[in-house]
């Protein structure tokens, strides 16, 4: 079964490129310090040994998730 869950990796994505564009065009437009994007998004976890499959992707996706979230917040707090 596909946990619902899952169904927010494309807006989750599609937040992903819009903030690095934004960065990327406004920042040094705005002489804003970078943010550095792998500061925030560290997929890792799916290296533990002791994970299944199943276990390894929810790492993976909660990994991923939680770092762009933080990014495109430390990108507003900059930005305000």
């Amino acid at each position: 079964m596909f946990p619902v869950i899952y169904s927010m990796v494309v807006p989750i994505v599609l937040l992903d490129l819009s903030m690095s564009l934004y960065r990327a065009a406004c920042f040094p437009l705005y002489r804003i310090s970078k943010v550095d994007r792998s500061q925030f998004v560290a997929i890792d976890r799916h290296r533990l040994a002791y994970l299944n499959i199943s276990e390894k992707l929810n790492c993976t996706y909660c990994g991923y998730a939680n770092g762009v979230l933080a990014y495109a917040r430390e990108i507003a707090a900059r930005t305000a």
